[in-house]
């Protein structure tokens, strides 16, 4: 894998995240925005080499949880490395066991793994911030409105709305593999 073509995929998708998506949805959708990184945990799970994909996976989810912070009483913005990037190891982890199950290249295939992936990511980040607010020394700090499983709820309406963008972009980022220098087994060397 080309590691400048993942940072500038990040770095657009993270701009995407924390601008676009947050237009694409609350006014419209009852407050579902789509994921556009979960869209590149997909695709680099599905094509990237088992190290190189669980490396830039767990790396997205470090930058996603910088990126959302959650709110505490009287101390402002508060930012819990962890749940994004267990979420999204957790969602790799799944998608590096069901790729050779799969037509990769496939656009249906990519959408309907986008749309399981971000189940397997809603499940552990919304379960990391239950457990977390368990703790006695977390004063007050707010993960989500509501509860768990209304959260839940709203991250399905999440993903089925990334399923549906990752059609569109999907196909776009299955034409740029030739960009991405992933190893394939099929190539054949020269020595």
């Amino acid at each position: 894998m080309r590691w400048p073509v993942f940072l500038i995929s990040t770095y657009i998708a993270l701009a995407l995240e924390t601008g676009l998506s947050s237009r694409l949805g609350p006014q419209t959708l009852g407050g579902v925005s789509p994921s556009f990184v979960a869209l590149l945990v997909v695709f680099l799970s599905l094509f990237a080499t088992r190290a190189a994909a669980l490396w830039a996976c767990w790396l997205l989810g470090v930058l996603m949880d910088l990126s959302a912070p959650s709110s505490q009483a009287g101390a402002g913005a508060v930012f819990i490395i962890g749940p994004y990037a267990l979420g999204y190891v957790f969602g790799c982890v799944l998608i590096l066991q069901l790729r050779a199950l799969v037509f990769r290249k496939r656009v249906l295939t990519f959408a309907l793994l986008t749309f399981v992936c971000m189940l397997a990511i809603s499940v552990v980040v919304v379960g990391v911030y239950v457990i977390r607010s368990w703790y006695p020394e977390d004063p007050q700090t707010i993960y989500f409105e509501g509860s768990a499983l209304g959260e839940l709820m709203h991250r399905v309406g999440m993903a089925a709305y990334t399923a549906v963008l990752a059609v569109p972009l999907g196909w776009l980022l299955v034409r740029s593999l030739p960009l991405w220098g992933f190893y394939s087994p099929h190539q054949h060397r020269t020595w």
